[in-house]
């Protein structure tokens, strides 16, 4: 839809060049155009986007700009003013909603008249009622994805047997349904006032697996931790990279596991904090845009809850089985170890661990 637009006004302007962009959180990204778009262009249109949202006067409408050269020397445009040397510049609005922006421009000094402003504004209506209604469409998908994946973690959980089968689901459901390539679950363990790494699902490597499972534990006063822990928020580290060389704690861990991007959440449950559940890229850099971090905070306030009660069922497993006095295995754990060894061997037709032959000769 925003090519054709583009192409159409480029076309009716006689325009060198048309370029729709439309805005995403907080940046505005190449959506579509007509004409040569280097990329020194598109960068003056993010520029331009920045800088005249509202307009030179501060206004919502339509403006054009006959000799570029004549703007500020601040305006954003730097080299870009030996290539588009006249627009025509319309930010996207439905009601007091930035949608996007939409600029015409020549190479040639040019004015433009009424009647071409007035069509840029038209067509900039439509294209931003456009983009009004994809963007509705896409909070209600995400709404819905956020629903799934809430369930689809409720649902693994439930199924586990024990902490680690809870802890492995869970992790492997958050790295399938965000934008995360691997989920990691750190335990906190109140001796030794440190986190101990226990789980990491996204990423098919043994030797990955061994080395983040022996891994050092982190110290809590490690600024991440520390910051995430007294916050209670989560710890956003969209260039990994800047991270570890602000942190040389985190210097090896980031290039131990190839992180590109990161993104920290504490885990509760109540007032006692459990350890921290960690989403990481390690192909490519990606944004955190705040719907996500949102999503992804609302799994971590069920992932608290569901560890906690893992927890509570090892405990009771273990104390149902083991003696109080010796902590050795008690005749109930042997019962339930026998049993269990017998119908696995006959299930793989193998004989019976306390079975014997004898032969006679």
């Amino acid at each position: 839809m925003a090519a054709g637009f583009a192409r159409l006004l480029r076309d009716a302007l006689h325009a060198d060049l048309a370029v729709v962009r439309r805005r995403y959180q907080d940046e505005v990204r190449f959506e579509g155009g007509a004409g040569e778009i280097p990329d020194d262009v598109r960068n003056y249109i993010v520029a331009i986007s920045c800088i005249f949202a509202r307009g030179p006067d501060d206004s919502r409408l339509p403006f054009a700009v006959a000799d570029t050269s004549e703007l500020p020397k601040d305006s954003g445009l730097g080299p870009i003013g030996d290539y588009a040397r006249s627009l025509v510049y319309a930010p996207l609005f439905v009601a007091d909603e930035l949608q996007g922006t939409l600029c015409v421009a020549s190479r040639a000094l040019r004015g433009y008249s009424a009647d071409e402003v007035a069509l840029v504004e038209i067509v900039g209506s439509i294209v931003a009622a456009g983009f009004a209604s994809t963007t509705r469409l896409q909070t209600l998908e995400e709404q819905q994805r956020r629903s799934r994946g809430l369930v689809e973690v409720m649902a693994a959980a439930t199924g586990a047997q024990s902490l680690n089968e809870t802890l492995r689901e869970i992790c492997s459901v958050v790295a399938g349904i965000s934008v995360v390539q691997r989920c990691s679950i750190l335990l906190y363990d109140v001796d030794k006032e440190r986190l101990v790494p226990v789980m990491s699902a996204g990423q098919e490597d043994p030797e990955l697996w061994k080395r983040f499972r022996g891994s050092t534990p982190r110290a809590m006063d490690e600024s991440i931790w520390r910051e995430a822990v007294a916050s209670r928020r989560p710890v956003i580290a969209e260039d990994a990279l800047a991270l570890a060389s602000d942190d040389p704690n985190w210097r090896e861990l980031v290039h131990t596991f190839a992180i590109k991007s990161l993104a920290a959440f504490p885990l509760y449950a109540g007032n006692r904090f459990l350890g921290m559940m960690v989403g990481d890229t390690f192909s490519r850099p990606v944004v955190f845009a705040a719907e996500e971090v949102e999503f992804l905070s609302s799994i971590a306030g069920q992932v608290g809850a569901l560890i906690e009660h893992a927890q509570l069922q090892d405990l009771l497993r273990e104390q149902a089985t083991t003696d109080p006095l010796t902590h050795l295995y008690n005749r109930r754990y042997v019962e339930e170890r026998l049993a269990s060894e017998i119908g696995r061997t006959q299930r793989a037709g193998e004989a019976s661990p306390c079975s014997w032959s004898t032969s006679t000769t």
